[in-house]
């Protein structure tokens, strides 16, 4: 695009015009990680707004299926961490890990007075032996600092 005769173009603006796609392909990407990490949270109001009262098995099996798949895409591995964010300072939190069968993986405690939570998992059952590859289910249960208790939930697949 030409400037006006008699118009100025600043070096800024030439350089945010040459960045133009880079800046486009960030924000697509960086829409793309939002809806990722808003999937479980997308997932469990759509199985209360549309399965539980219907009782529509598969409506909940599609909503498994496509919860799961977006889960594939970020697959959990033995050094990573699960990262809570409350609303309110915890106290305590313990994590669950159990497998799609309902058996307990792995207990994992944090003693803990903030608002954001990070537990490391090494990918190791309660047996000290490497965790089955496939999708689990995470259970936070959270104290806060005023004694009331939350529970979250989560699905990922884990990948040894």
């Amino acid at each position: 695009m030409a400037a006006a005769p008699g118009v100025r173009r600043s070096e800024l603006g030439d350089a945010l015009r040459a960045c133009r796609s880079a800046f486009i392909g960030v924000g697509l990407m960086s829409c793309m990680i939002n809806l990722l990490y808003l999937t479980g949270s997308i997932f469990m109001l759509e199985v209360y707004d549309r399965v539980l009262p219907s009782r529509s098995i598969p409506t909940l099996v599609g909503l498994v299926v496509l919860a799961g798949g977006l889960y594939i895409a970020q697959p959990f591995r033995p050094g990573d961490a699960f990262q809570v964010n409350l609303a309110e300072p915890a106290r305590y939190v313990t994590l669950r890990v159990y497998d799609m069968g309902g058996h307990l993986v792995r207990v994992l405690d944090e003693r803990y007075g903030g608002d954001f939570v990070s537990i490391a998992w090494d990918g190791l059952n309660g047996d000290g032996e490497k965790a089955k590859k496939g999708p689990l289910v995470a259970v936070a249960l959270v104290e806060r600092s005023d004694g009331a208790k939350d529970t979250l939930r989560g699905i990922f697949l884990f990948e040894p």
